[in-house]
């Protein structure tokens, strides 16, 4: 149906990081369904980073009026042939991204595809340490997957 659907997972916190952790805000979850959670679940801590992560990489570029800068829709990719280099220079793109976030001070990326979906592993470090998620983009969805504190 090509509708894209997300699954929000539970992000825990590195341990020794409860008492000192910067104040990352609150924000409303959007990846329910691909929209606000109906039950406006109010999240905090890393997953807002996390989140708002995600949403670069779901976006389009130039369609945040904003910031034309902002975003690159990794769904383009799904059927993208990626060679080394290509996918050398997504890998690029993607980090230039996550990094665009004041919040994140380094970050790495990888791809994997299997048969018609590719898992795009981020991994990033903020002041209370490195944490690391995974997008599953499909046809029909990209999901929010294995969200967390990262060694």
């Amino acid at each position: 149906d090509g509708a894209l659907s997300f699954h929000r997972p539970a992000l825990p916190v590195a341990p020794g990081h409860l008492d000192t952790m910067a104040d990352y805000a609150t924000d409303i979850s959007t990846f329910l369904n691909g929209d606000l959670d109906p039950s406006f679940t109010v999240i905090s801590g890393p997953q807002v980073v996390v989140e708002a992560v995600a949403r670069r990489l779901t976006t389009p570029q130039g369609s945040l009026l904003t910031d034309p800068a902002y975003g690159f829709d990794v769904r383009q990719l799904l059927h993208a042939d990626l060679d080394r280099r290509t996918e050398s220079r997504v890998v690029g793109l993607i980090r230039s991204q996550v990094e665009a976030d004041e919040r994140i001070l380094s970050s790495s990326a990888s791809l994997t595809r299997t048969g018609e979906t590719l898992a795009i592993t981020v991994r990033f470090r903020t002041q209370d340490g490195p944490f690391a998620f995974t997008l599953s983009v499909g046809a029909a969805r990209v999901a929010l997957l294995a969200a967390g504190a990262s060694a």
